[in-house]
């Protein structure tokens, strides 16, 4: 049976990066963000959420799911379930879900809590991943099956 994609949005300004890991694992918000806490030993002061892919890897890895953190500054080079780095800030990316096979390509935005087909991604968003971290994800991941 396919597993379908559930939208989670991001409840901290900067927790794009937990949502994203919510949306691949078929978690809550909140589940996800209890596993960033533990695994990567945010306290209970901490209220800036940001992470990098090395972050979002260790978190994959605590659950056994199969991924591969790899660079690329086109959306070409970026196939199957993938949590790509965005819009480059502070040296921090915005998260974002991408699902792309040989006949789809959308793109879970969970700032906004919504999805897209990428020709319809708001244009903000569609400098991509330029020279940008991505961690693709192995068969493992719960959200969707391409």
């Amino acid at each position: 049976m396919e597993n379908l994609i559930r939208i989670v949005k991001q409840e901290h300004k900067t927790g794009c990066g937990v949502a994203c890991v919510a949306i691949c694992l078929g978690w809550s918000y909140p589940e996800a963000f209890e596993k960033f806490k533990k695994v990567l030993n945010w306290g209970s002061r901490k209220s800036v959420f940001y992470t990098k892919a090395p972050e979002l890897a260790r978190v994959l890895e605590s659950e056994g799911i199969p991924h591969d953190v790899l660079r690329s500054g086109r959306w070409e080079n970026i196939e199957g379930t993938a949590i790509v780095g965005v819009n480059r800030k502070s040296g921090y990316w915005h998260w974002v879900v991408a699902v792309k096979d040989a006949d789809r390509f959308f793109i879970v935005d969970p700032e906004l809590g919504e999805i897209y087909q990428h020709q319809n991604w708001p244009h903000d968003y569609k400098c991509g991943p330029r020279n940008s971290y991505y961690i693709r994800l192995g068969d493992a991941a719960r959200c969707v099956s391409i």
